[in-house]
Order: C-alpha cells, then structure tokens, then sequence
C-alpha cells in the first residue's frame, strides 16, 4: 500500500512538473515574440531565469522520484523472493507438499475455521502401500518416484483450498474443509484410481476421521490413525481372490 501510494503521488508530481513546463513554453512563446517586436524588458528576461533555474529543481526531482521508484520496486522484488522463500521452506523437498510442522499447523488452522464457521472438516492420513518393499526391491529412487507419483495423484485430486502434508516416511495427511467422511472416501477412491494409471500396481491405505466437539488436531489424528490401521487390518485378512 506504501508502494501503490507513492506511485500516486510520482505521478501527480510529474503532472504537476507537466502542466509547468507548458506554461514555461507558453511564455518562453509570448516573450520570443515581444521580443521580435521589440517589446523585451529586464523583467522578462530576470523572469526566465527563475523559469530555467525552477525547470532544472523539476527535472532534479524527476531523476529522484525515479531513483526512489526504482528502490521501490527492487525492495518490492526482495520482499516477493523473501515471501516465495518462506514457502518454499515448508514444502518437502521431495514429493513438494508441506512438510510436517508447517503442515500440522495449517491444519490446526483449519480446524479452528471449521469449528468457528461450524462446518465438517475430515482429516485423512494416506498410507503408501509397499514402500519399503520397493526400497529394498527396486531401490530407493523407485521408492522415491513412488512417493511423488502418490503426492501428485493426491495434489491432483483435492481442492487447491485442502491441505496435504507429508507425515512420515510413506504417509500423507489431508485436511479436507467443508467434507462428510462419505465424500471423503471418494475422494480417496479417486485417488487410488489416479495412482494405478500413474504407476501399476501402487496403492495406498487410507483412515477418515470426522471432526467432533472438542477434538484437537491430536484427537482427531489419533482417531484417523486407527481407522488407518483398521483399514490394513482389513486388507491383511482380506481373502486374496486368486485363492
């Protein structure tokens, strides 16, 4: 706002140096002409000095104002880096969501939004499914490709308002605002989907919790982490359909 109000004010100073120097031309005009008449003074010719000396103090606040102006704009150029810095700074390096601490804390956000607005919030914690298993087999770059294939079919599946942040090794939270748990599972239903057309064969395990009365964000993670392992309890004892 600073900025935006001194640009205002260069440009009302360089209308004003404007709408001078056309008067300046305007006598510079009437006096050429008096004197080709024969109708030139002491007074019109002490009356251009001051004109000149008062055109040379406009043209050394121009080059002022233009060298403040350029400040501004490097200061405003710092102040955009130092912002996309500060950023860039709580996203995880590998998979580009948040990384756990600044994560958590948009999420703790969220839920005192929701609970002021009194709208449903779900947190969701994602499992990947088999990364270690990759790790070992394939080696860490497979496990590493796997891990960004999952945060982009994520990414690419929640609204650019969710939160998405990298909790673990080979686990991802979301919080999703304004969210039932059955709009929630279809969502991660998507996202399974979104994942085997990136990568064959991968998968993930997920747990929803719903936000209650007097849940924390450490409340509601704990409930979502035992849906997530009930979740892999159900597949473990899944029958397998080749059997």
């Amino acid at each position: 706002m600073r900025d935006v109000a001194a640009a205002a004010r260069d440009r009302i100073a360089q209308a004003r140096d404007d709408a001078a120097d056309a008067r300046d031309r305007a006598a510079d005009e009437r006096e050429r002409r008096a004197a080709e008449a024969g109708e030139s003074d002491d007074l019109s010719a002490g009356l251009r000095a001051l004109r000149v000396a008062a055109a040379s103090r406009r043209r050394q606040s121009a080059v002022e104002r233009l060298a403040a102006a350029a400040d501004r704009a490097a200061a405003a150029a710092e102040r955009e880096a130092a912002a996309a810095d500060r950023f860039s700074a709580g996203l995880d390096e590998l998979t580009g969501v948040f990384r756990r601490g600044t994560g958590e804390m948009s999420v703790i956000g969220e839920i005192d939004r929701s609970r002021r607005s009194g709208r449903t919030m779900v947190l969701a914690i994602i499992d990947v499914d088999g990364l270690k298993a990759v790790n070992d087999s394939e080696g860490h770059a497979s496990g590493d490709a796997l891990l960004r294939d999952a945060a982009a079919a994520i990414v690419s599946t929640m609204r650019s308002y969710d939160i998405t942040l990298r909790w673990g090794g080979d686990e991802f939270v979301c919080a999703l605002s304004e969210t039932t748990l059955g709009v929630a599972a279809d969502r991660i239903s998507t996202i399974r989907a979104v994942l085997e057309t990136r990568r064959a064969g991968a998968s993930i395990t997920a747990g929803l919790a719903e936000l209650a009365d007097g849940d924390s964000f450490g409340s509601l993670l704990a409930r979502a982490d035992d849906a997530l392992y009930a979740a892999k309890r159900d597949r473990e004892t899944r029958p397998r359909p080749d059997l």
